[in-house]
């Protein structure tokens, strides 16, 4: 008998007040590859997830209306998408979105239907050119393997060397966590039960804060960790350990990372957010590495434009089985 899957709302947040970043003066979502927003190339690839259901966008609200128009030709337009205005920052955003895909949602409506409170939804960034079916659906289907209220998206090292620079065409490399598992990078999906982490509001504070080389964002972690949130000793040990990582690969001090990463596992790492979101969150890893390219500079911007049609191609020889979403 087949499986069943269940209907997963999703969430995008486009959003840019606060700490979002601008890429050439401009909200990400309205940066184009071939003459596309790369809102669209997300939307393209839920459409073709049979899993997803309706799909809520929150930002600038009559922009995206504007931009879902003038794209419609480049959608199935299979899904119900709802826009939503956008708010102060990211977590009212997400808020609000969330909110959306309650019927008649109303403060507390989670303790007299137990059914929402069990509610998820995928919650995911516009700025993945890469993004594909294969994997979403790859998270989607780790994600319901585990017993979490909060799926953490990551990617090793090994399966983003494809778009590194290489036989002298740009490329990407990314900042990781160096875990004693490997190097990790988050991958931007998000599977979550926004009712069952009871320290959501907090998740504001870690995006404002989620840019590490700021040595300002560094401080404020550390204090949450030891005087705000009364943790202790050890998960700021690790989080120095994490931090001096990063900056030891930048130094070029390999061997030094090597060292320090055996010091944090992902099992440390989930416990230790669990405490401080109050929820059961682990890590699912995905192979593909796609979704875990996102736009975060110009120049960034650029070696995606020009090497759009080649990274495609290494997702789909290396997945010659999967269906591949993009504009190829």
């Amino acid at each position: 008998m087949a499986v069943v899957k269940k209907v997963i709302d999703t969430i995008i947040l486009a959003g840019d007040r606060s700490a979002s970043r601008s890429v050439l003066g401009k909200n990400k979502l309205f940066l184009e590859i071939e003459d596309t927003p790369l809102l669209v190339y997300v939307l393209k690839a839920l459409e073709e997830v049979e899993r997803i259901g309706n799909i809520h966008i929150i930002g600038p609200k009559s922009a995206i209306d504007k931009l879902l128009l003038d794209n419609r030709d480049h959608l199935r337009n299979n899904k119900v998408i709802a826009v939503m205005e956008q708010k102060d920052n990211a977590y009212q955003n997400f808020w609000t979105a969330f909110t959306h895909t309650v019927p008649g949602y109303y403060d507390g409506i989670e303790a007299v239907d137990k059914d929402i409170m069990h509610k998820e939804v995928l919650v995911l960034p516009t700025d993945m050119p890469f993004i594909t079916v294969h994997e979403i659906n790859q998270f989607l289907d780790a994600c319901a393997a585990e017993s979490l209220d909060y799926c953490l998206g990551m990617t090793e090292e090994k399966y983003l060397r494809k778009f590194y620079p290489s036989a002298g065409k740009p490329g990407i490399v990314m900042t990781y966590l160096h875990l004693r598992e490997g190097n990790y990078r988050l991958n931007n999906l998000h599977l979550i039960k926004p009712f069952k982490i009871f320290n959501r509001a907090y998740i504001e504070t870690l995006y404002e804060r989620r840019y590490q080389k700021n040595l300002a964002n560094i401080a404020k972690m550390a204090y949450d960790f030891i005087i705000a949130k009364g943790f202790g000793f050890k998960p700021l040990f690790l989080y120095t350990i994490l931090e001096l990582s990063i900056l030891c690969k930048y130094l070029k001090l390999s061997f030094m990372v090597k060292l320090l990463r055996k010091l944090v596992s992902q099992a440390e790492m989930s416990t230790y957010a669990g405490i401080l979101l109050k929820t059961r969150i682990g890590i699912v890893s995905t192979t593909i590495g796609g979704c875990a390219v996102d736009i975060d500079s110009e120049r960034d911007f650029v070696v995606a434009e020009s090497m759009y049609h080649e990274w495609m191609g290494r997702i789909e020889s290396d997945n010659p089985e999967s269906p591949i979403s993009g504009f190829m």
